[in-house]
């Protein structure tokens, strides 16, 4: 009879118990909050807090426009996670191929769907969908690799575009006179763009992806 006490006793430290959320999943705006309840002591975490964080409490606050997992650990094992999808509030324009960025002519060709313009020396031109005019992906040699993109825009949606890349990506360096730069998260870009226009005729202004090892801003 002791023995199998002893057993009992054995078994239950070993299993964890379940833990079950209050949801399972949500999508979220950025800035916007939601309470996540578990049914047992959890410690809370966010998979990339970038994206969205989580307090001691179980609180989530969208960050930044992806899609991320709040984990919950129970004291004694068990695990439970919510899948928090961040929407922007934004889609102002179709951001150039940045994964073509370090490969090869070759490359971008297969991953841009826009209409190819022209070929020059160092230069891909492709042309843009409203509001975007064209976007100009820059070789580091002659038939090199993608080194940047250059994308033009009706300078009516200039005033947007820092909502549009806040809620994407952080900011490093802030010039109010000149512009803004930031800094994307999974891969090794930054941007630019300026607060004039940088057209003759004051329609267009342009914003700049460069790959973080080519800057030259």
């Amino acid at each position: 009879m002791r023995l199998l006490c002893g057993l009992c006793t054995w078994n239950c430290k070993e299993t964890a118990q379940e833990v079950t959320l209050s949801k399972t999943q949500v999508s979220l705006y950025v800035g916007e909050k939601v309470a996540l309840e578990a049914n047992a002591p959890v410690d809370w975490m966010s998979d990339d807090a970038f994206y969205a964080s989580v307090s001691a409490e179980g609180e989530v606050l969208a960050q930044h426009v992806d899609t991320t997992t709040i984990v919950a650990q129970g004291v004694d094992g068990g695990r439970a996670t919510c899948t928090v999808a961040v929407k922007p509030r934004y889609e102002t324009f179709a951001e150039p191929c940045v994964e073509a960025f370090g490969r090869s002519v070759e490359t971008l060709k297969a991953v841009e769907t826009q209409q190819l313009i022209r070929e020059e020396e160092q230069a891909v031109i492709y042309a843009g969908a409203a509001p975007v005019v064209e976007v100009r992906y820059q070789l580091g040699a002659p038939g090199g690799a993608v080194t940047s993109a250059i994308v033009t825009l009706d300078v009516a949606v200039q005033e947007e575009m820092q909502a549009f890349f806040g809620e994407r990506y952080d900011s490093y360096d802030a010039s109010p006179a000149e512009g803004m730069a930031y800094e994307m998260h999974a891969v090794p870009v930054v941007l630019w763009f300026g607060n004039e226009a940088t057209s003759e005729d004051g329609k267009h202004f342009v914003v700049q992806y460069t790959a973080s090892t080519e800057m030259n801003f």
